[in-house]
């Protein structure tokens, strides 16, 4: 599965996928992260990927980030694969709180 999970600004997570070099889920719940990967890979492995986004965990070497360097890291990608006004865009949008539905 070529999805990152990363912790938002705002608390909440999104799936990063390294195919597109973009978020293609956001503002999702850790039970919502997890469901959409439990579609493709089995209970233990789902569980660990949103426990490794949640707690902002390097995803080469497990080691602790800073809360959000996933989600820094996820940016600059975007920003040189389509640009400095995407990644802003992406960042404005996902920084924002979001009300229950």
């Amino acid at each position: 599965m070529p999805r990152r999970v990363v912790r938002q600004p705002n608390g909440l997570l999104a799936l990063f996928s390294t195919i597109v070099d973009d978020f293609v889920w956001c503002h999702m719940t850790e039970r919502e992260v997890f469901s959409e990967c439990h579609r493709e890979m089995g209970v233990l492995e789902a569980l660990l990927k949103v426990r490794r986004g949640a707690q902002d965990l390097d995803p080469y070497t497990d080691e602790k980030g800073n809360g959000l360097s996933r989600w820094r890291e996820c940016l600059s990608t975007i920003g040189a694969v389509h640009g400095q006004a995407i990644a802003r865009e992406r960042e404005v949008e996902m920084s924002r709180p979001v009300e229950a539905p």
